[in-house]
């Protein structure tokens, strides 16, 4: 039955991650009868195509908002580009358990491939959406710090790498088991306490952008 079930995996891919919530019990929550729900939707597949879309439109705070929250202080400091980088990268690796809207959508972009087109445009959208804000900082950062794209790169390509280590680490790292060392003598107004996504931060940084004439 094991490999019944693994072989059935295989030929349909990966689900999205909603087919754990039952019409029934959304109905009985919204004060409808389950008779009412199936009137909208006429089977549980339609109900979870609609539902996995919404929830990859559904935000409760912007990704880009709490790293702008995270840096803020050290910026405003006057704190060395390196010190932005390692406080920054800090916040961003310690996602679990609390933020579950960010596996959730993650894993429902995972498995947009395997599923309808609409929730494969749901999925770019979000992560175009994303993209385009936080390259909205960096540009912001790179401005402050005296920074520009290296060509042939674009400030695009910097926030996708970015945000494909943050995600990538995000999920490596459940349970908050981030590698963490020490980096002294990085210059006067930097922490020694490093991530291993700040020390990837910064070579991308580094080789991805260049001091402005």
């Amino acid at each position: 039955m094991l490999e019944a079930g693994i072989a059935l995996l295989h030929e349909r891919g990966v689900v999205t991650g909603v087919t754990h919530i039952k019409l029934a019990r959304v109905a009985k929550r919204a004060g409808y009868t389950t008779g009412a729900a199936y009137r909208f939707w006429p089977a549980q597949e339609d109900f979870h195509r609609e539902l996995a879309i919404a929830a990859l439109h559904w935000r409760d705070r912007s990704s880009v908002a709490d790293t702008i929250a995270a840096i803020r202080s050290v910026v405003d400091g006057g704190a060395p580009l390196l010190e932005v980088l390692r406080t920054g990268a800090e916040a961003n690796v310690h996602r679990f358990p609390g933020e579950t809207d960010f596996f959730i959508t993650l894993a429902l972009r995972a498995s947009a491939v395997y599923a309808s087109g609409d929730l494969v445009e749901a999925s770019r959208a979000r992560v175009e959406e994303g993209l385009k804000k936080h390259a909205e900082l960096y540009e912001a950062l790179m401005a402050m710090f005296g920074r520009r794209p290296r060509p042939p790169y674009t400030t695009h390509h910097l926030a996708s790498v970015l945000a494909a280590l943050a995600e990538g680490f995000g999920i490596q790292d459940l349970g908050g088991r981030h590698q963490h060392f020490n980096r002294p003598d990085l210059g006067e107004g930097v922490g020694s306490e490093w991530t291993l996504f700040g020390a990837a931060t910064q070579a991308v940084v580094e080789h991805f952008t260049e001091p402005s004439p």
